[in-house]
């Protein structure tokens, strides 16, 4: 059985400013529920984030990403599968431009064709996105041309018993919490769930009090400072867009310059730092704000 997204695809590659590094919205659109879905790329050939939000009306359900290199050697496709709550599954793709249609088979044997954009140029890619029926989860996601299979690779999902939050996690957000409390700043319920389904990767969801939710990734590689930055920078992100409207949103404030950028997250794998992003000068250890 072949099953379509929703409906109402839209995409957006033919504003893609070159040189820029802000998200580029490359997919929108709904499905029959009425949930709305957007997906937003952002990054270079060596690390790029494709970011899927759901919203209902104006209101942010939730969102995840996945990272990595844009396709990895020897592939043709690099893939995504997680959900939130009483969400449905969703599925995602980045795709070299010679696919032309991306499936995904559910564990219960239904075929979803994704929504597949036209080739990015600002990223030499198409991206694809299909939310899976209710009470299904992935199974396999396969690229094609021309009906010939390209590529097919396995969408393991892990046990629900599972979903603990990784330890080495837990330790790399403990400082970062420390900092958010002790600046007054708002800070996110954590929803111990493995999104990633990646043995490499630890993965949770950061909660706001609106009821929206947003992924959490962070590599199990490197040391203890590299993954207390890079979980550092992801909550940063959250924390910003939390005080978005209501205060200052350049959490943490540079103690040099107060009144323009937030600090910027830096390991030197021995030390994880919050440092000025204009020289670079570090300021304090990362769970040291005051």
């Amino acid at each position: 059985m072949t099953a379509m997204m929703g409906r109402s695809p839209t995409v957006a590659g033919a504003c893609v400013l070159e040189g820029s590094n802000d998200p580029v919205e490359v997919m929108a659109g709904t499905l029959d529920s009425g949930l709305r879905w957007v997906v937003t790329v952002q990054g270079d050939e060596n690390e790029l984030f494709t970011m899927l939000h759901v919203y209902d009306g104006d209101r942010r359900l939730a969102g995840s990403a996945f990272g990595g290199p844009p396709l990895y050697d020897g592939s043709l496709m690099n893939e995504y599968r997680g959900r939130t709550d009483d969400l449905p599954w969703f599925v995602m793709a980045r795709t070299a431009p010679v696919v032309d249609r991306v499936i995904a088979t559910t564990d219960g044997g239904t075929e979803i064709t994704l929504e597949l954009s036209p080739p990015i140029d600002r990223f030499g890619l198409r991206f694809a996105v299909a939310a899976l029926p209710t009470g299904q989860e992935p199974g396999s996601i396969r690229a094609e041309q021309g009906g010939t299979v390209l590529e097919t690779i396995r969408q393991w999902v892990p046990p629900r018993r599972f979903f603990v939050m990784h330890e080495l996690l837990s330790a790399a957000l403990l400082p970062v919490f420390t900092d958010l409390r002790s600046t007054g700043a708002p800070v996110p319920e954590i929803a111990y769930e493995d999104w990633m389904a990646d043995p490499t990767q630890a993965s949770a969801m950061l909660r706001s009090p609106d009821g929206s939710a947003t992924g959490l990734r962070m590599s199990l590689a490197g040391t203890e400072s590299d993954r207390i930055a890079e979980v550092a920078d992801q909550v940063q992100e959250w924390a910003i867009e939390e005080l978005w409207g209501d205060a200052n949103t350049n959490w943490p404030q540079c103690p040099q310059h107060p009144n323009s950028h937030p600090l910027s997250p830096l390991s030197d794998q021995r030390v994880a730092s919050w440092v000025c992003p204009e020289n670079g000068a570090p300021v304090c250890a990362i769970g040291s704000l005051t």
